[in-house]
Order: structure tokens, then C-alpha cells, then sequence
């Protein structure tokens, strides 16, 4: 008799799923490391370059004294053939160069220098009119020979609120300079850029980014995987539901989601990864300026990947959405979006818009405006005021998602109209986020046999329902939910997709919809979600169906469980 006690009481086989926990731990692994991914294009303090000199006496003194000293160091002897950028580790300086006819084709008064000659030029969308004026002047010389021209050269001071991030210096010199001729009909532009050097504050960013790591790191543990763990070690005790049955007959599966939607709609971790971009301008100006060549692959690959850390302004502006949707009970006019396909959008716009902004003339007067609107007429042509531009910028990225999330539910309206489309399985895993569906698509494929039930996903045809039940309406959470996958006798008989609580709105607080306890409980380890129950009745009219209440139950389990069928 003890012996069957003992099997009765045996603790079930579970494992997870290598499938899912290889997906897992590949978000888990790029959210923690999101934070100094930055230093992939940056530089770390304990290696940063020696400080710049600043002490000049005057904008007059400083433009002669780094224009003196640009030509001197960057040459075509010193600089790699045929090299249009260079980095200049040593000192942290950003070199473009290219080439430009002279004479020029055609005479092009300055009025119209922008749209016909300077397009594409590096580091255009920086000029101020002493830069300007230097390149047009080759289209329209005057009486200037070409030894005044390639003598002229200006540089200025970038700073954003006041504060000088670096200093940009452009000349021209006789010759082919990438190619290491002395072509006389060849001018060569070369522009520069050195970031300021602040040496306590690399050390600042790099203690927050620390920290940023280890926030991120315990928000993914205490908002998801101590509850995977916890479902795993109730499932090994009890199995998936609340009457026993015989262990040695039974095992499961643990397919784990992904945690990274959750740490998204978080909007201290949102402001948190704001703020430190924010905090690196100076280098997002760079990868804007590394946009305009595409000559070196490499420099592409990681000024791509740079750019991409921009994607928290559109995840910030979603968390201000949401905030904005619950408060006034507007959820229904926003379509959730994927946060693996913002990332994609992202990744790709952001240099395309930076690439536009210095090759169609719209835009790139519409930055210079921008950055000399904040510059006192006193100082104009030594300095750029970038703020402003910099938050059109961060305004551009974060509307990209909001576009589509504002736009989308006219479509899906009419989507529902049509009869051709299906209904969606909820149970399935292909209702589930891009890269989560794409991965168990291809490499988790199970043998499912006909009288399998599939269980769960209830939450979803609820929010397909009212929208106001979504405690996060901008970012599917979709990507979180778990699998539970339970064997009898090695065939799949049950399968049961897992939602966290935490997903779902509750409302408590609201007599129009809330969640309420049922008088039942769970026969299940998870809390298992009644859906209001529809008839249909004939009236003189046609058919009507309506809902018998206007409330969602709840069934909570013996044991209390955060998931939920």
C-alpha cells in the first residue's frame, strides 16, 4: 500500500522545449545586453582619446587654430587611398572626403547651390553658411582663383542645450586626394568631425548603463521567469490539472515565451534607454553622418546596428500611448503592434531617414533651420544649436509605430467584413508574435493527433471582443505565453497555451466591464477565463445576438497561480 502511495504522490516528468528555451534566451541575452550594445560604435572610458584642446581665446582663434591643425594631420598622404571615410581612433575624429569637378559644370547662383551641388556632400545637414559658402564658391568663382578657393576652409562648434559635443572643420584642397593625384580639375572636400571629450562623464554613463543592465536583468526575473519556474515546479507536483492522475503515464513540455514584450511596455525601462540615448548625441550624430557614405560595409553593418538602439524611442512612445489610451478609454482605436517588427522598421528607416535628411533638399534645409534656430544671430555660422533637431528626429522614429497602430484598425474593421477570412485560433502558436510563430513554425513541429484538445488563449478573444480589457493596448504580449504541451502515454493528448495574468486588465474598479470571481474553480493549475455566453434570438427585424452578461468570470485555481488558461 505504501508503494502505491508513493507512486501516487511521484512528481511528474517535465522538460522544456530546446526550441523555446534556445528563443528565450536568445531575447533574454539581447535585452540585457541592449544596454552596451552602445559600445559597439563607442568607445569605453578606460580607452577613450586624449582630451581636446579648448582653451582658444575666441571663435576666430579656434576656427584658425583647427583649421591649421585638420589640414596638417588629414591629407592624402596621411589617410588610406581611396578611403571617402576614415576613423581616426587615436583621436576620435570622423574623416569624409570626395571629390568635386573644377570648374564646376555649370555657374549655380547660391540660391540654388543646395538642390543643384551640395546634395550627398558629407556632413551636409551640419553646414552652417561659412561651409556652405566654401563649396558653392566653386560654382560660382567670380574673380577667386583656384588658390583663394582651396585657401578658404571654416570651421564650428555642434552643442546641444548649450553644451559643445565637438567641433566640425571643412576645406578644400587642389587634387584628387583619394586617389593620390594632382589632378588640377579635381577639388577634394574634406570634412571632419571630433567629439568632445568628458572624461568624468564616460565614466557616468558607463556606471548607468551598468545599472541599467542589472534593472533590466531583475525586471525579466521578477516580471517572467520566476513564474516560469514556479509553473514548472507545479506542474512536476500536481500535473496540469487539479484532479491527480498517474505520473508514470503522464509528462509534459515546456514550450517558454518571450520575455521581451513585457520589459517593452515597462515605462521606467523605456525612459530608462531614452534617457541614455539622449545622453549619446554625440554619438547618434556620428552614425547620422556615417550614413551619407556607403563605400565600407563594415562601417555600414555597425552604424546600422548603432542606429538601431533608437527603436526605445518608438517603445517609449507606445508606454506614453497606452498611458494615454486606458486613462481615457480609447483602446479600441489602436491596433497592438509587434515589437520584433517595430525593431525591424526601426532598423531600417532610421538610416534611410538619415541618409534622406542630407540628400533631399527639403529635408536637409529643414535641419539647417532647425539647428540655427536656437543659435543667438551673434553666433550664427560658429555654431550649430542641435536640440531641436534632435527632437524631430526622436519624433520622426517614435511616430513610425503610431502611424500604423492608429491606421490599422480601419483595415481590420473591414478585414472582419469579409467572409473569406477565417476565424483565428487562439489556442495556436501561430497567434503569436513574427519571430516567436516563424521559430516553433520551423523547428517545433509535433505530432498532433486527431482527438487532441487544445486549451487556452481565451484572453485574446477577449480583447478581439473589448479592447478595454488589454492592460497593455499598444505592444502584443503575445510572444510571453507558454506552452504546455502534456503527454499520456507519449501522445500528445492536451495542449495548453498559458497567458500571465498580468496581461489582462482587470478592472475591478469599473462596473461596465469587469472581471469577476466565479463561484467555481479552476480543474486546472492555472486560472481558466468564462467568456459572457452569446444566444441569438429572432426579432422582426432579423437575428440578434447579444451577450447574457456583460462580465468575464474568472475560475481561480486551489493552489493560486499569476497564469492563466
Amino acid at each position: 500500500m505504501a508503494q502505491v502511495a508513493d507512486l501516487r504522490h511521484a512528481p511528474y516528468r517535465v522538460k522544456r522545449n530546446t526550441v523555446g528555451l534556445f528563443l528565450s534566451f536568445c531575447s533574454f541575452l539581447n535585452l540585457v545586453s541592449m544596454p552596451m550594445k552602445a559600445y559597439i560604435s563607442e568607445y569605453l572610458p578606460w580607452t577613450a582619446p586624449p582630451l581636446l584642446n579648448t582653451s582658444y581665446a575666441n571663435y576666430s582663434d579656434f576656427n584658425t587654430r583647427s583649421l591649421a591643425h585638420n589640414r596638417l594631420v588629414y591629407t592624402a598622404t596621411t589617410l588610406p587611398m581611396h578611403a571617402a571615410y576614415h576613423y581616426d581612433r587615436t583621436n576620435d575624429v570622423q574623416v569624409l572626403r570626395t571629390t568635386i569637378p573644377y570648374p564646376y559644370p555649370k555657374d549655380i547662383p547660391q540660391s540654388r547651390c543646395l538642390s543643384e551641388m551640395l546634395l550627398g556632400m558629407p556632413g551636409l545637414i551640419y553646414y552652417t553658411e561659412p561651409e556652405m559658402a566654401v563649396v558653392c564658391a566653386l560654382a560660382s568663382p567670380g574673380n577667386a582663383t583656384i588658390a583663394d578657393l582651396t585657401a578658404n576652409g571654416s570651421c564650428f562648434y555642434d552643442k546641444v542645450a548649450t553644451i559643445t559635443f565637438g567641433t566640425s572643420c571643412l576645406w578644400l584642397t587642389l587634387g584628387d586626394a583619394l586617389h593620390g593625384t594632382n589632378a588640377s580639375d579635381v577639388v577634394t572636400l574634406t570634412y571632419t568631425y571630433a567629439a568632445t571629450r568628458f572624461e568624468v562623464f564616460l565614466w557616468l554613463k558607463f556606471g548607468y548603463r551598468l545599472l541599467l543592465t542589472l534593472f533590466v536583468l531583475w525586471r525579466m526575473w521578477f516580471c517572467y521567469y520566476r513564474h516560469c519556474f514556479a509553473l514548472e515546479a507545479a506542474v512536476r507536483s500536481r500535473g496540469h490539472a487539479f484532479v491527480r492522475r498517474d505520473a508514470s503515464a503522464w509528462r509534459y513540455e515546456v514550450v517558454l515565451g518571450d520575455p521581451t514584450a513585457l520589459i517593452l511596455v515597462d515605462p521606467k525601462v523605456a525612459l530608462a534607454f531614452l534617457a541614455d540615448i539622449w545622453l549619446s548625441t554625440s554619438n547618434v550624430g556620428v552614425s547620422i553622418l556615417r550614413a551619407s557614405q556607403n563605400g565600407d560595409l563594415d562601417v555600414l553593418y555597425v552604424n546600422v546596428l548603432y542606429l538601431s538602439r533608437t527603436v526605445w524611442f518608438a517603445y517609449c512612445a507606445l508606454c506614453v500611448t497606452a498611458y494615454w489610451l486606458k486613462r481615457s478609454h480609447k483602446e479600441h482605436l489602436f491596433a497592438e503592434v509587434d515589437p520584433t517588427l517595430v525593431a525591424v522598421a526601426v532598423t531600417i528607416y532610421g538610416p534611410i531617414f538619415s541618409w534622406v535628411s542630407g540628400n533631399v533638399a527639403f529635408m536637409t534645409r529643414m535641419y539647417h533651420w532647425l539647428f540655427l534656430l536656437a543659435v543667438p544671430p551673434a553666433v550664427r555660422g560658429q555654431e550649430n544649436e542641435m536640440a531641436i533637431g534632435c527632437a524631430l528626429y526622436t519624433l520622426v522614429i517614435a511616430c513610425l509605430p503610431l502611424i500604423y497602430g492608429f491606421g490599422a484598425p480601419r483595415y481590420r474593421h473591414w478585414l472582419r467584413r469579409d467572409p473569406s477570412v477565417l476565424p483565428r485560433d487562439f489556442t495556436s502558436h501561430h497567434y503569436n508574435n513574427l519571430k516567436n510563430r516563424l521559430m516553433l513554425s520551423c523547428f517545433c513541429q509535433h505530432h498532433v493527433d486527431a482527438a487532441m484538445v487544445a486549451r487556452g488563449g481565451r484572453v485574446y478573444k477577449l480583447f478581439e471582443a473589448n479592447a478595454a480589457y488589454q492592460a497593455s493596448p499598444t505592444i502584443s504580449l503575445r510572444g510571453s505565453d507558454v506552452f504546455l504541451l502534456c503527454y499520456h502515454d507519449d501522445v500528445l493528448e492536451e495542449k495548453i497555451r498559458l497567458s500571465l495574468l498580468a496581461v489582462l486588465d482587470e478592472m475591478a474598479d469599473s462596473s461596465a466591464v469587469s472581471v469577476v470571481e466565479a463561484p467555481t474553480p479552476s480543474g486546472y493549475i492555472a486560472n481558466e477565463l468564462v467568456l459572457p455566453t452569446k444566444v441569438t434570438f429572432p426579432t422582426p427585424l432579423g437575428s440578434v445576438t447579444a451577450a447574457l452578461s456583460r462580465h468575464c468570470e474568472i475560475r481561480r485555481p486551489v493552489v493560486p497561480s499569476v497564469w492563466c488558461m
